[in-house]
């Protein structure tokens, strides 16, 4: 979560979609459709991270 978040930031901040209109997305949404995850022996903290990045 806390890269997601700072990666929004960045780009919020950045301005980006001003210079480059051609991303109309979010880093953060690029991230939920990309990026797969595993994890072992960590139940609860996997329930939360489906939780913050669907």
């Amino acid at each position: 979560p806390f890269v997601k978040e700072a990666l929004d930031h960045g780009f919020d901040y950045a301005n980006v979609r001003t210079e480059k209109p051609e991303f109309t997305r979010r880093p953060s949404e690029y991230l939920r459709e990309q990026v797969w995850a595993c994890t072992f022996f960590e139940e609860l903290p996997a329930r939360r991270l489906l939780d913050e990045i669907g």
